[in-house]
C-alpha cells in the first residue's frame, strides 16, 4: 500500500505565493488538475517537479520534507 502525504502545508505555501493554484500551475508548467491528481494522492510528484517547485515556492532544502513528505494520519 502506497503511503499518502498531507500536502495541505504546500497548498498554503502555493496560495501565499501565487495567490491561486491556477498561477501556480502556470510556472510550474502543469494543467490544474493534473496538480489536483497530485494533491490528492492519485500521482506522485516526480523529484525534478518537487525541485522544481520548492525553486518556485523558495522553500529551502531543510523543509523538503514538511511540504512533500508528511504522511497523512488514518483515522480510525
Amino acid at each position: 500500500m502506497n503511503p499518502e502525504f498531507d500536502y495541505s502545508k504546500l497548498n498554503e505555501k502555493i496560495i501565499r505565493t501565487f495567490l491561486t493554484r491556477t498561477a501556480f500551475c502556470e510556472a510550474f508548467g502543469v494543467s490544474t488538475s493534473n496538480l489536483s491528481l497530485k494533491m490528492n494522492n492519485k500521482h506522485y510528484f516526480t523529484q525534478p517537479q518537487i525541485a522544481k517547485a520548492c525553486s518556485l515556492l523558495k522553500i529551502p532544502q531543510s523543509q523538503v520534507g514538511k511540504y512533500f513528505f508528511t504522511t497523512k494520519i488514518k483515522k480510525s
